[in-house]
């Protein structure tokens, strides 16, 4: 009797083995996507530590730069380069910028030397943003704190990083929703939709920091702007889907979408989904999705009337668990923008890391706050996690040895030439090649 239990649990053991052989094969494979999309914004890094708009490294845009930032995170060898770049955009904030705005980062552009080795960082005395810029900045810093307990950097650039902070109070209205920037009275959508993630985000450091009466109130203002972006103005006709306004005017005025149009219009209608603010799966974000799939059809197949491949959309697709329109986009990518090359660019491959490493049912949106006690100046927090969902994570990371620290030389007017040294096309001294990747196993999709 015995022996024939045995030989029963056996069985049941090898048959569990046999079924189980394929999902761990197919677990340990590395991603062929995840390896090229990594190299490509490693390969943006400058080092100043800026992270450049593409790989020609010719423009810096901070509100790019922080997408790069926060798809970098989820590598634990690529962490070391988020601080660089957390470092330089301190550095560079504005005190003030040409609008009077504190704490505000332009864009700049980057200059090489006939020689190739050198190469300057020029302010434009412009940027995209004030407000969603400062605010991808403060989730990015959120996160890094939170996956690395590297509260040293915080408390060290504490006033800097409340200079960035104080800037989105300061353009929030009494409605709640925030100015792009001092210069242009208008409230995007879309800004509005990240300043409120970077809003709960810093309430969660100033709570995670010990600081209970300073999370409560940039908690009070992400709630204002959560409340006024739940009553955004939206037209449309009896039967059809009302579309949110892509802008509202400081007059109150609403600029309403037109739903042939791409950008911003159409695009708008799912950043509440992206932020959280509607759930996947919820009546507002399925009646945005299945409005978005009728005036673009085919887009998962890149036929749109834009030449960028928005990733962005294909991520909240595949948040609202449309698993066939994002297998389509992939394959269409692939075809269509083999090397990655022009109009491909940063946030691309930000986007598709971050859709291909996790899906979660939010890309940003703020977990819970800590208890006020959970953190002391100088140690760890206990916060929630970053759990990937969909089995998509990283199996293994190896540390990469530190970046060797370049020579930084003071130029006239703030400027920084930074020697590059010899390099292989397309690569920074010490990317590390992707053979390391291939060790650590990413998860296909």
């Amino acid at each position: 009797m015995n022996a024939r239990k045995l030989l029963v649990a056996a069985a049941l053991l090898a048959a569990g083995a046999l079924a189980l052989y394929p999902l761990c094969r197919f677990a340990t494979q590395p991603d062929p996507d995840a390896l090229l999309h990594l190299e490509y914004l490693r390969s943006t890094q400058l080092p100043s530590g800026a992270l450049a708009f593409d790989r020609s490294r010719t423009r810096v845009i901070p509100y790019f730069a922080n997408y790069t930032g926060l798809a970098l995170l989820r590598f634990a060898s690529d962490r070391p380069a988020v601080r660089r770049y957390i470092e330089w955009y301190l550095v560079h904030l504005n005190l003030p910028d040409v609008y009077g705005l504190y704490g505000s980062i332009d864009d700049y552009a980057v200059f090489w030397g006939p020689d190739g080795r050198r190469y300057t960082e020029v302010p434009t005395n412009g940027y995209d943003s004030a407000d969603s810029t400062g605010a991808v900045f403060l989730t990015l810093v959120r996160r890094y704190l939170q996956l690395t307990g590297d509260w040293d950097l915080y408390w060290r650039e504490v006033e800097r990083f409340d200079r960035v902070a104080e800037l989105l109070l300061g353009l929030q209205a009494t409605d709640g929703l925030t100015f792009v920037g001092k210069n242009l009275p208008i409230k995007y959508l879309m800004d509005n939709c990240e300043t409120y993630q970077g809003l709960s985000d810093w309430a969660w450091v100033q709570q995670a920091a010990g600081h209970p009466a300073r999370a409560e109130r940039f908690a009070q203002a992400a709630t204002r702007l959560q409340q006024a972006l739940l009553s955004w103005p939206r037209r449309g006709r009896q039967g059809e889907y009302p579309l949110l306004a892509w802008a509202v005017d400081d007059q109150g005025k609403a600029f309403p979408a037109d739903p042939r149009r791409w950008y911003p219009d159409a695009v708008a209608q799912l950043y509440p989904i992206l932020a959280g603010l509607w759930p996947p799966g919820g009546g507002e974000a399925t009646a945005a999705y299945q409005a978005f799939n009728q005036w673009f059809p085919q887009w998962d197949q890149l036929h749109k009337p834009d030449p960028h491949p928005w990733v962005m959309i294909a991520l909240a697709g595949r948040m609202m668990g449309d698993e066939e329109r994002w297998y389509n986009f992939r394959a269409a990518v692939r075809a269509q923008y083999p090397s990655l090359e022009r109009p491909w660019y940063s946030l691309e491959s930000s986007m598709y890391l971050l859709t291909i490493t996790s899906i979660p049912r939010r890309i940003l949106l703020p977990a819970p706050l800590p208890p006020a006690t959970s953190s002391v100046r100088g140690t760890q927090p206990r916060g929630p996690g970053l759990i990937p969902r969909w089995g998509v994570a990283v199996i293994r990371q190896y540390l990469a040895p530190p970046r060797p620290a370049d020579e930084v030389k003071e130029t006239p007017g703030g400027r920084r030439d930074f020697p590059l040294g010899h390099q292989a096309e397309g690569q920074l001294p010490g990317v590390r090649p992707p053979r390391d990747l291939l060790r650590a196993g990413l998860h296909p999709v």
